[in-house]
């Protein structure tokens, strides 16, 4: 850059393109300090307790003897880019005038820094994050204090407040916080926090707890907060889930919801008589009209007053209610009455016309979804896509929990869209294949390369039910199939050839083959490409009804590269037309961009 220009051309983009360019240049030199005795703030305190493995003496100080990167996550925290000192002048000046850009970056600093880091703040709303992953540097006491008191008067400039620490939050039930958007409490450690101390930030007076019941008292949240869109309630026992409908009342204008629930002793309190006594004491139903999402995790969503919590969510949120998610590492919330019937009202008032099928991972989701328009045809109602994603193995088998307690909440009739993109374990493939008999309007199924099938897989005759049997095919109104394209391989194409031809052959052929892939500037076929069999499998004298037959017969070799890294877009939709024009009426090859991902679906906001 042109130093000796009076008009820098930095100063006339935008923060967000100051922040991105100057992310890029700054990334590979970024200043850094010692958080060990000899150079954090207040030394003399800080030396009673040690910062790190090496202490006393911190013989691996980066100012010091060279240290590995074990050592340096003990005892190096980044400054981010508030030193500026390798940067040329106009461009410091630049970032010095953005406010927003140092508003977004306040507490990955140390304390001595945030003073003059605040100078170039003005009056911009602030981020402050004191999750412990965000400040790592404050594991002393007498840090956390310091750090208290330096940001205190900065609370009413918030417009994102995250801590994980409750010990000075009760400042926030006397402020006035009109720029607070999002806010979000946290622990490591559920047993740590005073629920003295929550309280305050939540109520003016306490709350009385009764095993069996709640009973509120006082006026609601003294804290103000008119602009607040997003609240976050992170590890929260599940022996303090009553609280959680009063705090709510308070912050009736946010859009996103997310409770992270762990568990205390949760075995004994999903009894219906529980269920039933928090439904008679809690008042009337809770009701947050900007509520867009939803989102429920932990061992402990069944608990009573969660449950009560849905059901009003659900039902007096639902002309917003974009987005519902209730996750569990386990499968017990399935034994809630309560809770299923919730689920089972939402789902059918949102009228669901696909579901997504995942038997993958360590959680048990089911979860709601809907668009600001159909992804599918030509109507313009939205569309609603509900995804169970259930273990792959477990006590339970993934298939008898999907066709005893997941399908009966579902209105099956609805369904036109199934997307699939892994497979439980064999032992449970056969009854989740009575499952899906059940979704006899089903006209289109999606299947995308997963974490532990690839697309090609989930179309194995013998393994998976695309088929049926002979004189009851299986999802009779099938018509599209749209897959993604997993590899220049000859069982990819097998797989596919056998699918096609073996609902052809029982009379209820695909129409409409779309093969979606990530193609990127890999489009053209090259001029020196020589035609392959695949290209002449219409010419070559075989039954045009049988490409799994022909593919049966050729080796792998066919599907060498000539040199390309892989197949181009234009080649793939030559072969696939060549091969299987005669058993589908229509081959598509797009772009991944195109076509819709399973998951998650786009949403209105």
């Amino acid at each position: 850059m042109d130093n000796r220009s009076p008009h820098s051309a930095a100063q006339q983009l935008n923060p967000d393109m100051l922040f991105l360019i100057f992310s890029l240049v700054a990334g590979t030199n970024r200043p850094a300090l010692c958080s060990c005795a000899r150079h954090a703030p207040s030394s003399e305190q800080l030396r009673q307790r040690a910062c790190c493995d090496r202490a006393p003496n911190c013989n691996t100080c980066i100012f010091g003897a060279p240290v590995d990167e074990q050592d340096r996550i003990h005892c190096v925290y980044s400054l981010g880019w508030i030193t500026l000192g390798h940067v040329c002048r106009q461009w410091r000046s630049a970032l010095q005038e953005a406010n927003n850009l140092w508003a977004d970056d306040l507490c990955t600093l140390n304390n001595s820094a945030i003073q003059g880091f605040l100078s170039h703040v003005g009056n911009a709303p602030l981020n402050i994050d004191l999750t412990p992953e965000h400040v790592q540097n404050l594991l002393h006491p007498a840090s956390r204090r310091e750090r208290t008191e330096l940001l205190r008067p900065l609370l009413p400039r918030a417009r994102i407040f995250r801590s994980g620490w409750y010990d000075w939050i009760p400042t926030l039930s006397e402020q006035h916080m009109p720029f607070l958007q999002e806010l979000e409490l946290s622990t490591e450690d559920p047993s740590t926090v005073a629920a003295r101390n929550l309280l305050h930030a939540v109520l003016h007076q306490s709350l009385r707890l009764n095993p069996t019941h709640v009973a509120f008292s006082g006026p609601p949240l003294r804290m103000t907060t008119p602009s607040l869109r997003r609240l976050t309630l992170r590890n929260w026992s599940s022996l303090r889930c009553d609280e959680i409908p009063q705090m709510l009342t308070a912050v009736t204008s946010i859009e996103e919801l997310v409770l992270d629930i762990c568990p205390d002793h949760i075995a004994t309190m999903i009894s219906d008589a529980d269920a039933r006594g928090v439904r008679d004491m809690q008042g009337s139903p809770l009701s947050l009209p900007s509520l867009k999402r939803l989102h429920i995790n932990g061992r402990g969503t069944e608990h009573p007053a969660l449950t009560r919590l849905l059901e009003d969510l659900t039902a007096r949120s639902q002309g917003a209610l974009m987005q519902l998610w209730v996750e569990q590492d386990a499968v017990t919330f399935t034994q809630s009455r309560e809770l299923l019937e919730a689920l089972k009202t939402h789902i059918h008032n949102t009228r669901p016309d696909s579901v997504s099928l995942q038997f993958r991972g360590k959680a048990f989701v089911i979860s709601t979804a809907r668009t600001a328009a159909s992804r599918f045809d030509d109507n313009d109602f939205s569309s609603t896509t509900m995804r169970l994603n259930e273990l792959r193995s477990s006590s339970l088998a993934p298939g008898p929990i999907a066709k005893t307690t997941v399908f009966p909440l579902l209105p099956v009739e609805n369904i036109t869209h199934l997307f699939l993109d892994s497979l439980p374990e064999h032992s449970a493939r056969f009854t989740l294949s009575s499952v899906l008999r059940q979704l006899n309007a089903v006209h289109t199924i999606h299947l995308s390369a997963g974490s532990t099938d690839p697309a090609s897989s989930l179309l194995e005759i013998g393994l998976y039910p695309l088929v049926g049997l002979r004189p009851d095919p299986w999802l009779p109104a099938l018509k599209h199939l749209h897959i993604s394209y997993y590899g220049d391989y000859l069982n990819w194409w097998e797989e596919v050839a056998r699918a096609l031809v073996a609902r052809k052959r029982l009379g209820v052929p695909f129409i409409t083959l779309r093969i979606i892939g990530f193609w990127g500037l890999n489009i053209l076929r090259p001029q020196d490409d020589a035609p392959s069999p695949l290209d002449g499998f219409q010419e070559q004298g075989v039954d045009r009804d049988a490409p799994d037959a022909f593919l049966a017969s050729v080796g792998p070799d066919v599907f060498s590269h000539n040199g390309s890294p892989r197949w181009p877009r234009n080649k793939v939709a030559d072969i696939s037309r060549s091969l299987f024009a005669q058993v589908v009426e229509t081959v598509e090859v797009v772009d991944e961009v195109v076509d819709t991902p399973v998951w998650p679906p786009s949403v209105l906001f």
